[in-house]
């Protein structure tokens, strides 16, 4: 029987497992009671701490970072540039075809997976120049979140995103987000 979190016994349990004393029935136990907490916090859609959104470091760009399946991604909300034309298109895109859709609602990182601290495994999409760039996000803090692109290894950029204020004025953009290519 495994017991009730936060009680001695709990304690005693967790104790005798860090010291490596604990008996094959107390380890199965606690790695059923462990895959059973990452099913339901996956299965209840848990939001990770760095869903939200971001003031990412150049051009008033905001991001919203959000789960994609069993991925963290994030699109474009708003920047200087969306303020200066709502209109604005992927111009620089590589892909001739990709080039007349819109910047507002792109999903420029794709594909991270990992946490609840740090994501790796996935690209981010610079609108910019039209490329792809395999990255990496780290939560520095509740309030900052760094994310680092590498054209490869060890030539990279990174920039420190911050928490944007008030994140209920940026609402959701609703609807199916374009996807970087």
């Amino acid at each position: 029987m495994r017991p009730r979190e936060g009680s001695p016994r709990a304690r005693l349990f967790v104790t005798r497992l860090q010291l490596g004393q604990a008996n094959g029935v107390e380890m199965i136990s606690l790695l059923i009671s462990a895959a059973a907490s990452v099913l339901a916090a996956h299965a209840s859609g848990a939001a990770t701490p760095a869903e939200g959104f971001w003031q990412a470091g150049s051009g008033g760009a905001v991001i919203e970072v959000h789960s994609c399946g069993d991925a963290l991604c994030g699109r474009v909300v708003d920047s200087d540039g969306l303020r200066n034309n709502p209109f604005l298109t992927d111009d620089a895109n590589s892909n001739p075809a990709l080039r007349s859709r819109s910047i507002k609602g792109l999903d420029i990182l794709q594909g991270f997976k990992g946490g609840p601290r740090v994501w790796t495994g996935g690209q981010i999409y610079n609108p910019n120049d039209g490329k792809m760039y395999h990255a990496e996000v780290k939560l520095l803090a509740p309030d900052r979140l760094k994310v680092t692109g590498c054209l490869v290894f060890p030539l990279c950029g990174a920039q420190v995103w911050r928490k944007a204020p008030n994140d209920a004025q940026w609402g959701r953009i609703g609807g199916p987000s374009a996807t970087a290519k």
